[in-house]
């Protein structure tokens, strides 16, 4: 169970990032799978991005990792340096204050990145990531690269396409501003039966939908987001969009921030 955990894990950052910054240090949190030594990210993370060690001298990994634990986000917050560590001959400089984060908060959710501009953290998220999103540097994921060639004989095929594929997607293309490819991934999701177990997931494809596509569709996805803590996250995410126009600012109070017009 937890092999299957963390190989759909990779698959789904193998969807949402195209190419880490070498030297990038990877948090991460699989849903229930345990994360004994860092080696349990940086491992999957370089097999799929740097599986060549770049350094012809010694086994040196390019990407590295860090425990998703409280010493960790103290670390982080205090930006400490880089930490040099040797184990069985590989090399890794952990750097605290290069580092990009994802999780998956159970197994129906899909994997998060947090940090940037669109980090969609709630006060139902741990508290470790949400004292290190603003340290979350989403600039390491790097747009210009092929998807990356996942290798089968350890992550096992690709899975079937179904929502998280989209949610990924979907955020990538956001982290773009390419709304245009955004609202059509979610128009096609929708036309392919799928939603998200957790509502949170909708806020990419409401905010292509408030800027580009129909305030019918705004109003219907916004139907599905009961919780107030959601609903609180998605009044600000939403309202605060460039470039909204205030009928849109309007409609946005009107069905998610509890106002009238």
């Amino acid at each position: 169970h937890e092999s299957d955990e963390i190989r759909n894990f990779w698959w789904q950052v193998a969807w949402r990032v195209p190419m880490f910054e070498p030297a990038s240090t990877i948090i991460a949190r699989y849903p229930t799978a345990t994360i004994q030594e860092d080696y349990f990210i940086w491992g999957p993370a370089n097999l799929i991005y740097y599986p060549v060690p770049g350094n012809e001298q010694y086994i040196q990994t390019t990407l590295f990792a860090a425990l998703p634990t409280g010493e960790t986000a103290q670390k982080v917050v205090d930006r400490l340096p880089q930490e040099y560590d040797k184990r069985r001959e590989i090399v890794t400089y952990t750097n605290y204050g290069n580092i990009i984060i994802f999780f998956q908060p159970d197994r129906d959710s899909c994997v998060r990145v947090v940090g940037g501009e669109f980090s969609d953290l709630t006060d139902y998220d741990p508290e470790i990531f949400l004292a290190m999103d603003h340290r979350s540097e989403t600039e390491k994921i790097l747009f210009d690269y092929p998807e990356p060639d996942v290798p089968e004989a350890v992550f096992g095929t690709e899975p079937t396409h179904d929502w998280c594929y989209y949610y990924q997607k979907a955020s990538l293309a956001r982290q773009q501003y390419l709304w245009d490819e955004v609202l059509r991934l979610g128009q096609e999701a929708r036309q392919e039966g799928f939603a998200p177990a957790n509502p949170i997931e909708w806020i990419p494809f409401l905010q292509a939908e408030l800027l580009l596509g129909s305030p019918q569709q705004v109003d219907e996805i916004s139907k599905s987001i009961t919780d107030p803590v959601i609903r609180a996250h998605a009044c600000q995410a939403l309202f605060n969009l460039e470039n909204l126009s205030t009928e849109s600012k309007m409609q946005v109070e009107r069905i998610l921030c509890n106002k009238t017009q």
